[in-house]
C-alpha cells in the first residue's frame, strides 16, 4: 500500500466489506465504472468447498462477504504492475460508468453491497443482475 501510494494515477481502497460494495465506493469516488471477470477472481484453496458447506455460493460469498483485508487497486492500463514487484492478480478493468461482471462470457449489471456493520447484528447483502 505503501508503494501504491507514491505513484501517479493510482486508486486504492482496503477490500474488507466485500469486493462489490468497495468496488463501488472506488469507482464512486473517481467517477468512473468497472468491469471485472468472475473467472479471474482469486479465491482461497477450499472456498468453493466452504462455500457448499455453507449453502452458499463461492463467487456470492467473494463478491459481498466482507473480511478480506486486500487491497484492490487501479494503475494506468500500460503499467508494469505494482511496485517492488509484488503479486496482484488483474481482475478487471476501469470503465466510464456502471459496474459489470463477466460469468461464463456472460456480461451482467453488478450490484454494489456487502457486509453492513450498521445493521443489527450486521448483513451481507447484494446480488448479480442478469
Amino acid at each position: 500500500g505503501r508503494r501504491l501510494a507514491h505513484r501517479r494515477r493510482v486508486a486504492a481502497i482496503d477490500v474488507s466489506d466485500g469486493l462489490a460494495l468497495d468496488l463501488a465506493r472506488l469507482c464512486r469516488a473517481s467517477g468512473v465504472g468497472a468491469a471485472i471477470e468472475a473467472a479471474r477472481l482469486p479465491l482461497a484453496p477450499g472456498a468453493e468447498r466452504l462455500a457448499t458447506a455453507l449453502g452458499r455460493d463461492a463467487l456470492t460469498a467473494a463478491l459481498y462477504g466482507g473480511d478480506d483485508y486486500v487491497l484492490l487497486f487501479s494503475l494506468p492500463p500500460r503499467s508494469s504492475g505494482p511496485p517492488g514487484g509484488h503479486a496482484a492478480t488483474r481482475i478487471g478493468k476501469v470503465t466510464s460508468s456502471g459496474l459489470t461482471i463477466e460469468i461464463d462470457g456472460a456480461r451482467r449489471r453488478l450490484e454494489p453491497g456487502g457486509w453492513d456493520h450498521l445493521a443489527r447484528g450486521g448483513t451481507a447483502r447484494g446480488a448479480v443482475v442478469g
